[in-house]
């Protein structure tokens, strides 16, 4: 019984946390609010140098919108070399 109660206190641990490292949930929370919407790095592990950027969107409207944001984020960028 003991045994069973360890595993359910470790797995609910493991869930409770996203693993990310602070400067990762830091970023996230900076193009949130750029973006005014939620924003999730996904990382194959927290010190990984590498992975993948969620944008959520909550319409086709909305989507349009993004994507000529972004669109203008890199038309500018290019501009300013």
């Amino acid at each position: 019984m003991r045994a069973h109660k360890q595993i359910a206190v470790k797995s609910h641990v493991r869930r409770a946390g996203d693993g990310k490292v602070p400067e990762v949930k830091m970023l996230e929370a900076d193009l949130q609010r750029l973006l005014s919407r939620k924003v999730e790095f996904q990382l194959p592990h927290p010190h990984a140098q590498k992975g993948w950027i969620r944008l959520e969107f909550y319409s086709l409207d909305d989507l349009d919108r993004l994507m000529e944001r972004l669109k203008k984020a890199g038309d500018a960028s290019a501009n300013s070399k």
